[in-house]
């Protein structure tokens, strides 16, 4: 009865785990019609939540830059401080400790301008390094983009 017992538990266990493997195996598909309808919907409805959930899976799977589409949608149509500052990382080249640094572009620093003035948090860390501790004032993000 035991030896029945302990070759039915470890037959569920080889079983269980085959299951839980072959769902965590799931490939990440940039093509995929139900994911491109959750951003878009994200979008439309200005569904912050739906938008950071979507960034996450983007940024989790390795395709973070391939987001920035969807960063900069987000942004210019509901003006959502995250997106904006979303943008400014998706680009990489942002480098906060060097703002003379040759990388650093208008628009990077347009979109972090414009995500601080929104209230974002880790804007104003940014701000803060950009131009207070350099001594310089801070400009209006549409200023930036006027250069």
């Amino acid at each position: 009865m035991k030896l029945c017992l302990n070759i039915l538990i470890v037959s569920f266990l080889f079983y269980s785990c085959n299951k839980i493997k072959d769902k965590s195996i799931k490939e990440f598909d940039l093509n995929n019609i139900e994911l491109n309808n959750k951003i878009n919907i994200a979008i439309s409805n200005n569904d912050t939540i739906g938008y950071l959930k979507c960034y996450k899976d983007f940024s989790i799977n390795g395709y973070h830059k391939e987001f920035l589409y969807y960063a900069t949608i987000m942004a210019e149509k509901n003006n959502y401080s995250q997106a904006y500052f979303d943008i400014a990382t998706i680009l990489e080249v942002y480098n906060f400790e060097n703002p003379n640094s040759e990388f650093l572009s208008n628009y990077q620093i347009y979109c972090v301008l414009k995500s601080y003035e929104l209230g974002n948090n880790q804007a104003k860390q940014a701000v803060e390094k950009l131009f207070i501790k350099n001594g310089k004032p801070i400009p209006n993000s549409n200023s930036v983009l006027c250069k």
